[in-house]
């Protein structure tokens, strides 16, 4: 049922998708969907669950062969995100759309943190540093880089750097230096103080656990 609800997505788009659809194109009964996810919100958050599981593949993989801690770790998973979206266009459009997910779904959490938890992990090796959401300067750089990265992928898939087939080339090309530059530049913060506190993130980031 997923893989023809991936075709559905892909043919109709977020806004398109529905159960009818699926069961159609995996050939089953219309009802059959619905018995097994409850409604298209259902099935749209068991394909968000698969999404962030490739995603979190996809990263670790494209940074599996440089050493943890150096800046190309941080780089291959930077890139393994933008790879993942020029792979998987209809995913990754779909995982950030909460209101067409059922965003307290458990699992669906849970794969959302393991994907995030892969930058956190690089930076955190980078700055040979252990939880590093706690520091505020740290936090800001995992946010910077997930921003960047995030950023990137939506702005090429939308072909404002050129073509979406484009894609990986363009993250060789400018999101690799960029966050070459962004790191390497930088002071190890392992000892930085914020006046303001550790981070503090909104309670629709369900991903993102804030300390205390």
């Amino acid at each position: 049922m997923l893989a023809a609800a991936m075709e559905e997505l892909a043919a109709q788009g977020v806004e398109g998708f529905t159960l009818r659809g699926c069961a159609r194109r995996a050939g089953v009964s219309h009802a059959a969907p619905a018995h097994h996810f409850g409604d298209a919100t259902g099935l749209l958050t068991a394909l968000a669950i698969e999404a962030f599981g490739r995603l979190s593949t996809c990263m670790a993989d494209q940074a599996g062969n440089d050493a943890p801690g150096s800046i190309e770790r941080l780089v291959g998973t930077g890139l393994g995100y933008a790879t993942f979206a020029s792979e998987n266009p209809d995913l990754f459009k779909l995982m950030f759309r909460t209101g067409r997910l059922h965003r307290n779904n458990e699992p669906l959490i849970t794969a959302g943190r393991a994907a995030f938890a892969q930058l956190v992990d690089a930076v955190a090796a980078y700055y040979g540093a252990g939880n590093i959401m706690a520091n505020p300067t740290l936090a800001r750089r995992v946010m910077g880089l997930w921003s960047l990265v995030h950023g990137f992928a939506e702005l090429a898939l939308n072909e404002q750097f050129g073509t979406a087939a484009e894609l990986r080339e363009q993250a060789e090309a400018f999101l690799a230096p960029t966050i070459r530059e962004m790191f390497a530049g930088q002071s190890d913060a392992r000892d930085a103080t914020d006046t303001f506190g550790a981070v503090r993130l909104k309670p629709g980031s369900d991903w993102l656990q804030p300390p205390g």
